[in-house]
C-alpha cells in the first residue's frame, strides 16, 4: 500500500502566498543572508587584525620584560611602567617552580580585576614556545592576551644561574572587544536600514517585473468574458521570455479565435441546410398528402383519376427519394472533407472532379 505523502504546513502556507511576495519574500532573504554573512567576515576579520596587532605589542613588550631582572621592593620601577604605555599591561616575573616573584600592573586598576593567570612552570612556559595565548579576567567578561617568556641567563646574577626565571606579560583585550562590538552595532544598523531600503525598492521592481502578468491576467479576463478577438500586448522584447510568452499567447488565441469562427460558420451553414432541407422535403410530402386526402374524401370517382393521382404520389415519392439521398451524400461528402483535414495524406472516399460548369443548364435542369 503506498503511503501518502507528507506536506509540511509551512509549505502549504508559501503555496497560498502570490507569485509577488515570494519572490520579495526570497530576495529579502537572499539579501539578509548576504548582509549578514558579510557582517560576521569582516567583524572577524576586523578582531583578528586587531588581535595580531596587540600580539605584536605583546611580544616586543615580552621580550623587552625578559631582559629585565626582577625588581626588588615594592614599587614599580620606571623600566617596568614603560611597558604600560602602549595599553593595559601587567608583567609577572615567576621562577622556574611557577611561583610568582612580582607582579607589576602598568595601569592602576587593570580591568575585570587582571588576568586570571594559569600556573606556569619552566617547561609550561616552553611549551608555549613565546606564542601568545588567551586567559580570561578575574571579575570581567573579556578576555587578555598573555605571552610567556624565559629570561636568559646573563639578567641574573652568577649565584643564581640555577634558576633563572620566567616573565608573563599580559595585555587586556578590552579596546579591541569594544571596537570589534561597535563595528558590529554599525553593520547591524546600517544593514537593517539597507535591508528595508532593498525591499522597499525590491517591492517596486518586482511590481514592475510581473506587469506583464498582469497584462496576460487581464487579457485571459477578457477572452474569458467573450472577447475573443483581445491580443495580449507586446510588452518586451521578443527574445526575452516574456516576449516569447507574449508570442505564444497571441498565436494561440488567434487559433481559437479561428477556430471558434470556423464553428459558428459551421453552425450557421447547418441552420441554413436544415431549413432548405425542411423546405425542399416540405413540397413533395405536401403533394402525397394532398393526393391522399383526395383519395380520402372521394374526390377520385373514377379509375383513370385514382391511376392519376397513385401516378403524381409515386413521382413526389422519387422525389422525396432523391432528395433524400442527395442530402446523404451532401453529408458523407462533408465528414470525408473533415477526415481528410483531420488525418494529413488520406485519400478521400468520394473524388471530386471539378471541371467547368455552364450554370445556365443547371437552372433549366433544376425547372420543373
Amino acid at each position: 500500500m503506498k503511503r501518502p505523502a507528507l506536506r509540511l504546513p509551512g509549505r502549504r502556507r508559501l503555496r497560498r502566498l502570490s507569485l509577488r511576495t515570494r519572490l520579495l519574500c526570497l530576495s529579502t532573504t537572499l539579501v539578509a543572508v548576504g548582509l549578514l554573512g558579510t557582517g560576521v567576515i569582516v567583524t572577524t576579520a576586523l578582531h583578528g587584525y586587531l588581535q595580531d596587532r596587540v600580539d605584536d605589542r605583546l611580544v616586543l613588550t615580552g621580550q623587552i620584560a625578559a631582559r629585565l631582572a626582577p625588581p626588588s621592593g615594592t614599587d614599580t620601577p620606571p623600566s617596568v611602567q614603560a611597558l604600560g604605555v602602549l595599553g593595559d599591561t601587567t608583567v609577572t616575573y615567576l621562577d622556574d617552580a611557577g611561583a610568582t616573584r612580582r607582579a607589576f600592573d602598568a595601569s592602576t586598576a587593570p580591568p575585570g580585576g587582571g588576568p586570571d593567570l594559569p600556573a606556569l612552570d619552566r617547561g609550561g612556559v616552553l611549551a608555549h614556545q613565546g606564542r601568545p595565548f588567551t586567559v580570561p579576567a578575574k571579575d570581567g567578561d573579556h578576555s587578555w592576551r598573555v605571552v610567556a617568556l624565559t629570561q636568559p641567563a646573563q639578567v641574573f646574577p652568577p649565584d643564581r644561574t640555577d634558576n633563572q626565571g620566567t616573565v608573563l606579560v599580559a595585555t587586556s583585550l578590552d579596546q579591541v572587544d569594544r571596537t570589534v562590538t561597535q563595528t558590529r552595532n554599525l553593520s547591524l544598523t546600517v544593514g537593517a536600514a539597507l535591508l528595508a531600503l532593498l525591499t522597499a525598492a525590491g517591492w517596486f521592481a518586482v511590481r514592475s517585473g510581473l506587469r506583464p502578468l498582469t497584462r496576460i491576467e487581464e487579457t485571459a479576463t477578457a477572452i474569458t468574458a467573450g472577447d475573443y478577438s483581445h491580443r495580449v500586448p507586446e510588452l518586451a522584447a521578443p527574445r526575452t521570455e516574456v516576449g516569447r510568452l507574449t508570442a505564444c499567447l497571441n498565436q494561440m488565441l488567434s487559433q481559437i479565435d479561428t477556430a471558434f469562427q470556423a464553428r459558428a460558420e459551421a453552425e450557421a451553414r447547418t441552420r441554413r441546410f436544415f431549413a432548405d432541407a425542411s423546405h425542399e422535403l416540405r413540397t413533395p410530402l405536401v403533394g402525397i398528402k394532398g393526393y391522399t386526402d383526395l383519395y380520402r374524401m372521394g374526390a377520385l370517382p373514377t379509375r383513370e383519376d385514382v391511376d392519376q393521382t397513385v401516378t403524381r404520389i409515386a413521382a413526389e415519392s422519387e422525389r422525396l427519394t432523391r432528395l433524400v439521398e442527395e442530402m446523404f451524400l451532401l453529408a458523407r461528402l462533408d465528414e470525408d472533407s473533415h477526415r481528410q483535414t483531420a488525418e494529413a495524406g488520406r485519400e478521400p472516399a468520394f473524388a471530386l472532379d471539378l471541371a467547368p460548369m455552364d450554370l445556365r443548364t443547371l437552372a433549366a435542369d433544376a425547372l420543373p
